[in-house]
């Protein structure tokens, strides 16, 4: 069983606007952590979520996870499209969490990212959080 070395809390939300159409758009992206990364065995777990309102003809919503800042860093790990519930009317909840094996000994940057599917229009972000754990 791994030992928590040190997390970067909570990200203030670079997205409260609408997911734009079918494009990618960053939600959260974490500074660099500070803390050093003490053993070849340690991995980031990235824990992602966010509250999301359909647009209209949505039918899902699909969150990832990338290394560095914005929607071009190398994909760490996606979820399944989750289904959008209550025929597009309803905040749905999304959730990822995917762990991280530190290429080099340096931490990184991550960002949570979604993808929406089937709306011609933005999707708003009500609200949503990131946080970023060393673990090794």
């Amino acid at each position: 069983m791994g030992e928590v070395q040190g997390g970067d809390g909570y990200r203030d939300p670079l997205n409260l606007g609408n997911a734009s159409g079918a494009t990618e758009t960053a939600l959260s992206s974490t500074s660099t952590p500070t803390q050093p990364v003490r053993a070849a065995s340690t991995r980031a777990l990235i824990l992602g979520w966010c509250q999301q309102a359909p647009a209209g003809g949505q039918t899902s919503w699909t969150p990832r996870v990338r290394r560095g800042g914005g929607t071009t860093g190398a994909l760490v790990g996606g979820a399944n499209a989750e289904g959008t519930e209550g025929g597009g009317t309803n905040s749905m909840p999304v959730f990822i969490m995917v762990v991280d094996p530190l290429v080099v000994q340096d931490a990184t940057q991550y960002t949570v990212t979604g993808q929406q599917a089937g709306a011609a229009g933005g999707a708003p972000i009500n609200q949503n959080s990131q946080a970023v754990f060393l673990v090794g």
